[in-house]
């Protein structure tokens, strides 16, 4: 059974009991977003939309005359996603707008320091509440001091026709390049960013930085939902959110992170070893190859 379908009923009465904690009323309908209980992979968070059957008032917490909320329920396996929001809202404490939610316990959790951040893998508390360097959610890999350490059969290192060579020259001479212009916008605006990646709207990459055409392309099977990606544009602009498309420099950092998507592609991560049958894995593993070679190629690191 999928791990999305286990316990289904009992999330959404937990969504329910919490909903009467604060007295929003009885008849209220609450439904999955974007839920697939046939997901192989377990949800880091599972959203759901609540219509109440009236408006809010003073009396409710959030905003006066909404009669929708959206819930987020964090998988009890996240420990990971708490110990972000946990840094997140420690750095963004003295903004008067709240941002992020937040954190009022976690055992000990102060999420004071990133002192303990030192490897590459996933975030976790330790004992003495500090967020720390922790295995892989999916997998249970890691952490890592080095990349070069992840263990896959597949990629091994990109060594093969010399892919690894340029990789690293990129990394050396060429990364610096791609992001100057993104840091100068950063540096202006406010600084360092945080960004979350669960937060996407399909693959829409060149629209999110070139604009939506009207009218919109149609759906296709497995294809951008573009009424949805478009109005989601339409929710960060009216926030005064920064979008890729008025980002400056923010092309040539799409082709860093296409680049770095490339280099470990998610057909190869340790739990779609076990789901997926031989030749789509390697097959999807030669399309990145190939993809990484025109991409390194584009960026002017031919040998």
């Amino acid at each position: 059974m999928s791990p999305n379908r286990q316990d289904y009923q009992r999330r959404v009465e937990f969504v329910h009991g919490v909903l009467q904690i604060f007295n929003f009323g009885e008849n209220l309908k609450v439904e999955p977003i974007q839920y697939d209980p046939e997901c192989p992979f377990s949800y880091n968070n599972y959203i759901y939309r609540i219509a109440l059957p009236s408006a809010l008032n003073s009396d409710h917490p959030g905003r006066t005359g909404t009669n929708e909320l959206i819930m987020r329920l964090t998988n009890s396996d996240s420990e990971g996603m708490i110990a972000i929001i946990a840094l997140a809202s420690s750095a963004l404490k003295s903004h008067q707008s709240d941002i992020v939610p937040r954190l009022y316990g976690w055992g000990g959790a102060s999420g004071e320091s990133t002192q303990g951040i030192k490897g590459f893998g996933d975030s976790a508390f330790d004992d003495s509440g500090e967020i720390t360097s922790a295995a892989m959610p999916f997998g249970g890999l890691g952490p890592w001091q080095a990349y070069e350490e992840y263990p896959n059969s597949y990629i091994k290192g990109w060594h093969a026709k010399c892919l690894r060579k340029r990789l690293d020259a990129f990394v050396a001479h060429g990364l610096s390049a791609q992001l100057e212009a993104l840091s100068a916008a950063a540096a202006a605006a406010a600084g360092k960013v945080i960004v979350h990646g669960d937060f996407n709207t399909g693959r829409s990459q060149k629209t999110k930085i070139r604009g939506f055409h009207d009218p919109l392309p149609p759906i296709t099977e497995d294809g951008v939902k573009w009424e949805d990606s478009k109005a989601w544009e339409h929710a960060l602009e009216v926030e005064g959110v920064n979008r890729p498309r008025i980002i400056q420099g923010i092309e040539k950092v799409s082709d860093v992170d296409t680049l770095l998507s490339s280099i470990r592609p998610w057909a190869v991560n340790p739990t779609n070893l076990g789901l997926w049958p031989e030749e789509r894995i390697i097959k999807v593993r030669s399309e990145k190859e190939e993809l990484l070679s025109k991409l390194l190629m584009h960026l002017g690191f031919r040998t």
